[in-house]
């Protein structure tokens, strides 16, 4: 009788004990995502906002994050609050990250100093600390690589002809220097940008050229092309297509120059063409264009 007393009583003081230790010890809830109240925003050196981030579940346990910013010379982030500030006229890219899973979320901020006399150009990839500028008008310049690691080149509606690197030979650009340039650089020459959303970005006579090295692909011009009365050097042959993907978008191209005794011409071949028709002072155009291509293709 005894024994059955002390077994129902130690029974009792673990259910005791079990139920104590649940109202103690609550159960884990882990993070499951987390999202910004903006994925892009646009900030005037020396302005601030603070971005808002949700976690999810809403009941997550530990909701604790860490800000960070990959150019904090672009954009600088508060590591605790938030708080985006701009500094120099660029784009950063700002990560929020939670401490229970990991979970990230990224907003692109682009920042404008209306004070800025000068354009940012980045190479990507290129080691050298020089390059020789050309413009359409005017003389050459030497430019070294600054502080920030861009090269710096004065703001102005002039034509950049092209961009030398060390040891290299010039490449071709086609751009005003007025908006920041990226580009990026295999050796000595230029070479595709990465990807966004499977979409090689155009910005440069060189790069549009480079299309002939691989001619199928997605594409988009980035920004207005000046072919600066360059020989062109179509996009493709017959019987050997482009078989990609081009979207001009509302950007143009300028100053096109096709030479020699040719009765028809193309700046780019394609099997489904859209054909239009035009002309430049002796030379007969027959432009065929892809059906997915949407840009004005000439401005004389």
């Amino acid at each position: 009788m005894n024994r059955t007393i002390q077994f129902f009583a130690a029974a009792i003081t673990l259910l005791i004990m079990t139920v104590s230790c649940s109202k103690d010890d609550p159960v884990h809830v882990a993070v499951t995502g987390i999202a910004l109240n903006k994925t892009m925003l646009t900030l005037a050196a020396g302005d601030k906002e603070t971005l808002v981030a949700t976690v999810t579940p809403q009941d997550a346990t530990n909701k604790n994050l860490t800000w960070s910013s990959n150019n904090a010379y672009i954009a600088a982030v508060n590591i605790q609050t938030g708080e985006v500030t701009g500094i120099a006229d660029g784009t950063a890219a700002i990560t929020v990250t939670t401490h229970d899973g990991g979970y990230t979320a990224t907003c692109e901020v682009t920042v404008n100093d209306a004070s800025r006399t000068y354009i940012k150009v980045a190479l990507l990839q290129y080691t050298g600390d020089a390059v020789t500028v050309t413009y359409t008008e005017g003389s050459p310049e030497n430019i070294t690589r600054h502080d920030d690691s861009y090269f710096h080149i004065n703001k102005s509606d002039k034509v950049i002809k092209s961009i030398m690197l060390a040891g290299g030979t010039p490449i071709l650009i086609g751009r005003k220097a007025n908006t920041n340039l990226a580009f990026k650089v295999s050796g000595t020459n230029f070479a595709f940008r990465d990807a966004v959303n499977d979409t090689i970005p155009i910005g440069s006579y060189a790069e549009f050229q480079l299309i002939n090295t691989r001619r199928y692909g997605i594409y988009k011009q980035e920004a207005d092309i000046d072919l600066m009365n360059e020989e062109w050097t179509p996009i493709g042959a017959f019987q050997n297509y482009f078989t990609g993907t081009f979207n001009g978008g509302t950007y143009t191209l300028a100053n096109l120059k096709i030479t020699g005794n040719k009765q028809y011409v193309q700046i780019i071949y394609s099997k489904s063409p859209l054909r239009k028709n035009s002309s430049v002072a002796s030379i007969s155009l027959y432009i065929t264009l892809s059906l997915s291509i949407n840009f004005t293709l000439l401005r004389y």
